[in-house]
């Protein structure tokens, strides 16, 4: 096929251990490291490269960025500030839409794992429901889900700290392009598709999810929960000047110099240091298993770089991509229908890491930022049709005993989702050539 025998035999392990990640018959990072061990003992690449994920500075920013949500989550800062969020808004139907939307989007940039923020926003939301009269589930408490399921997954793209996805995506970019998008830069970058977004899916919420009855204007409940919660704690207090100073930390990253899995790093150090994040609360709310399986995954371009397997895809896939070169829109639209192909058999997180080694590589050719594609791959990667295709949805059902939403009327939402994609991704096309990021 156009490969030496050491690089077929590398590509047969990777294609085997595809097959063992889809179908999730061994736990994920345990086949990551049958894969490392496999091809370290049979001498097709040395440990140093296959392991050396683990001293990835991608590596080290999910862990600090872990260990600063597991913080903010168990000290319960997280939830205080997601009260104080909701009050801000009048309590009419359509002005709760708008806040758990907001919500979701502020929960998201502060916490990276999208079981922690569901598990914790979903509860709130039940409450929200019953507080201002709706049945559970319904019309109206369905939509208040669609509204803060923006925040809590469909929009993760939008910043680097997102998700852990976004991190392994912005961990398989090439090193100068990591260094360009910053935290701050990666925000501004994908901002105006993330708007697009936002508008419409908001306001088709509003249509489609129109409430059964009127409801009953009452802040009982978030000033109950206030009250129960008091003032904030010593370990609040730390866990918010951390996570300011973390956050400033990044965005003032090119004037200091100083990478953003170090500033992450010193957060997470201090939070330890001061007992904010005990050893009990990092064994829970930090994903062992996920910084197991990043650290074999993220060597993964390396060596099918190494192998010229790269070169390889390329020159496979160059022939149904290449000849939309010409028009960045349909280029655009092609990679977005790949990726919800793909989506539908790949977790998001496997879409991300197959499409964005087999296609990173073709940024040279059509003239774009290596990130445009990873971002492409990213936004179209949260597109869903059956509810198996997200996880999260499913534990916020499960976690709510099924009152929050109704799967038949979630579904109704998913169309929009596919075509917000697009209409985003074809109305950033301006604005990334003004950022020079596209030709």
């Amino acid at each position: 096929i156009g490969l030496d025998p050491s690089a077929c035999k590398l590509l047969g392990l990777i294609s085997a251990t595809l097959a063992f990640w889809v179908f999730r018959s061994l736990p994920d990072y345990g086949v990551a490291l049958v894969f490392a061990m496999v091809v370290i003992l049979t001498r097709l690449e040395s440990a140093q490269t296959v392991m050396g994920g683990f001293a990835s500075t991608t590596w080290f920013m999910t862990l600090g960025v872990l260990g600063l949500g597991a913080a903010i989550t168990g000290c319960g800062l997280f939830y205080r500030l997601s009260l104080h969020l909701v009050r801000l808004f009048p309590l009419s139907y359509y002005w709760q839409i708008v806040a758990t939307g907001i919500m979701g989007v502020v929960v998201m940039a502060l916490v990276p794992q999208q079981t922690a923020r569901t598990v914790i926003t979903s509860q709130m939301l039940v409450n929200l429901s019953e507080s201002l009269g709706y049945k559970t589930p319904s019309k109206a408490s369905t939509g208040l889900f669609v509204a803060s399921f923006l925040g809590l997954g469909q929009l993760s793209f939008l910043f680097l700290t997102g998700s852990t996805t976004s991190l392994i995506a912005w961990g398989l970019l090439p090193a100068d392009v990591r260094q360009q998008f910053t935290w701050g830069y990666w925000f501004l970058a994908a901002l105006p598709p993330t708007l697009v977004v936002i508008v419409i899916v908001l306001l088709c919420t509003i249509l489609l999810y129109r409430p059964e009855s009127k409801p009953k204007i009452s802040y009982t409940m978030v000033q109950t929960q206030l009250n129960i919660l008091g003032p904030l704690s010593k370990k609040e207090w730390i866990s918010l000047a951390v996570l300011l100073s973390t956050v400033t930390g990044w965005l003032t990253a090119p004037y200091h110099g100083v990478d953003g899995a170090w500033v992450a790093i010193i957060a997470f150090a201090v939070l330890v240091n001061t007992g904010t994040l005990d050893w009990n609360l990092m064994r829970k709310g930090i994903d062992w298993e996920l910084l197991i399986y990043m650290g074999v995954t993220l060597s993964i371009p390396t060596l099918l770089k190494q192998a010229q397997i790269d070169q390889w895809l390329v020159n496979t896939l160059s022939p149904l991509i290449l000849p939309f070169i010409g028009s960045p829109a349909w280029f655009f639209v092609i990679i977005a229908l790949l990726t919800y192909v793909l989506k539908l058999v790949f977790t998001s997180f496997l879409t991300v890491v197959t499409l964005s080694v087999a296609l990173l590589p073709l940024s040279i050719d059509v003239g774009m930022s290596p990130w445009i594609i990873a971002m492409i791959i990213l936004i179209a990667s949260e597109v869903w049709f059956f509810p198996y295709q997200v996880d999260w949805h499913m534990l916020a059902y499960s976690t709510t005993d099924g009152k929050g939403f109704s799967y038949p009327l979630m579904c109704r939402i998913n169309v929009v989702y596919a075509f917000a994609y697009i209409i985003a991704l074809i109305v950033a096309i301006p604005y990334w050539r003004y950022l020079g990021l596209l030709n």
